[in-house]
């Protein structure tokens, strides 16, 4: 269903960040006009919530953005007259939010170890832990390519090799370093976890690799891809639950967040950045390309949630508030004129430019200063004056814009007078 008033407002932003508001606006939002016949601006409040809950959100900060996406759009339509008001600015709460978002079914890091425990197999044991640890590869190649000669047993280090021959080093536990000395040294399978009614036992065929292949004429060689997933079923029919490679991948996720939130016992945006370093490492998630920086994929946002982590874990961890003021303002001698513009000639150096833009987040509550964008993946750190050495990095000479108000900036077509008044260039 054509919508000439979403064109005109997703005209406003640069390509990536169109990309993704013509997505949400577009191909999630068509059902449900297709089906009462009308176009997203002409939505009521229920015709609204309705909408939502078909996302079907798994996590707080996934319904948030979505949901201020849409608003952001409902009040673009009330400034340009096409729309009387805005249902969503009566009830825009987490309150609210936390209406539409459906908590997956995670698993404790008791309850996996427990799991373990319950599993008369090393051989299903092991893929188990190790999946919970981070070891999968692309159709699961990081496990079935592991062999004895890949474990350091004195560093509890491992060397993975995924589909594609790449490596990695990936620290585990103590006890996946023993979960996966007693798989290589498993000769006799117990099928269905011990409680199968034919051949109660199979051999094992003997190799270097630590999942084996199973049965009587068996080659030499790497387990299929499918037997991860296969084993794993087994064992959760055996205990009566429904379990899958992806959730315990997931739960290993979570259990990860948890650690280091603890460890800390405290939240903040630095522990939480911590946090996704450590997922992208372990998990072995690759980073994306967000205008010219590396980040952590936006899938991994998600296990970062501190609500989430609070309520899977039943925990009473509180994000830090005590901040001090000068932290948070911005105050009108960091301009030495009239207006601030960044250097046009030259390319500005950003060192340590990542806990900068952690810094700008928190001291601007993860929302652009011009426009209240808060879709963290499109904010970008500014400095007020170009950077010149560390101490440019202080709050007071920063901003947080959204990637194409911060290119507009960059370029000196939209600068900020001492007065905090926002000029935009005539040839805008």
């Amino acid at each position: 269903m054509e919508n000439i008033y979403k064109e005109e407002y997703l005209r406003n932003y640069e390509y990536d960040t169109e990309k993704l508001y013509r997505k949400i606006l577009f191909t999630y939002c068509r059902d449900e006009e297709k089906r009462i016949n009308k176009t997203l601006h002409m939505f009521n409040l229920y015709e609204l919530e309705t909408l939502f809950s078909s996302f079907n959100f798994k996590s707080l900060p996934t319904a948030r953005s979505y949901i201020q996406i849409i608003n952001s759009f409902l009040n673009f339509c009330v400034n340009n007259h096409y729309i009387d008001f805005n249902p969503l600015e009566t009830v825009f709460s987490t309150t609210w939010l936390k209406v539409f978002v459906s908590i997956e079914k995670y698993l404790t890091d008791v309850e996996v170890s427990t799991i373990v425990d319950k599993c008369i197999n090393p051989q299903d044991a092991v893929i188990i832990q190790l999946l919970f640890e981070g070891v999968e590869g692309v159709n699961k190649s990081e496990i079935i390519n592991l062999k004895i000669t890949d474990v350091n047993v004195e560093l509890n280090v491992l060397t993975l090799t995924d589909e594609d021959k790449s490596k990695r080093s990936l620290k585990v536990s103590e006890r996946c370093i023993d979960l996966i000395l007693k798989a290589h040294k498993q000769t006799l399978y117990k099928t269905k976890n011990g409680k199968g009614k034919k051949r109660i036992e199979e051999d094992i065929v003997k190799s270097e690799y630590i999942v084996k292949k199973v049965g009587i004429g068996m080659h030499i060689g790497t387990q299929t891809p499918q037997v991860v997933g296969t084993r794993v079923k087994i064992i959760g029919e055996a205990f009566n639950l429904t379990l899958n490679p992806k959730l315990i991948v997931k739960s290993g996720k979570l259990s990860l967040v948890k650690n280091i939130y603890l460890k800390h016992k405290m939240y903040n945006n630095k522990i939480k950045k911590e946090a996704l370093e450590e997922l992208s490492k372990n998990f072995n998630v690759p980073k994306q390309n967000n205008n010219g920086y590396l980040t952590p994929a936006h899938s991994l946002y998600t296990f970062v949630s501190l609500d989430l982590v609070n309520t899977i874990y039943g925990l009473n961890i509180e994000p830090i508030t005590n901040k001090k003021s000068e932290d948070f303002k911005l105050v009108s001698d960091a301009y030495s004129d009239e207006e601030t513009k960044p250097n046009n000639t030259t390319i500005r150096i950003r060192l340590k430019q990542s806990d900068f833009r952690d810094k700008m987040l928190y001291v601007y509550s993860n929302k652009c200063c011009i426009t209240g964008e808060s879709l963290i993946a499109v904010l970008e750190a500014a400095h007020i004056q170009a950077y010149k050495n560390e101490e440019s990095h202080h709050p007071q000479n920063g901003l947080l814009l959204r990637t194409d108000i911060d290119k507009l900036f960059d370029k000196g077509l939209l600068t900020i007078n001492k007065n905090y008044i926002v000029k935009i260039n005539d040839s805008v």
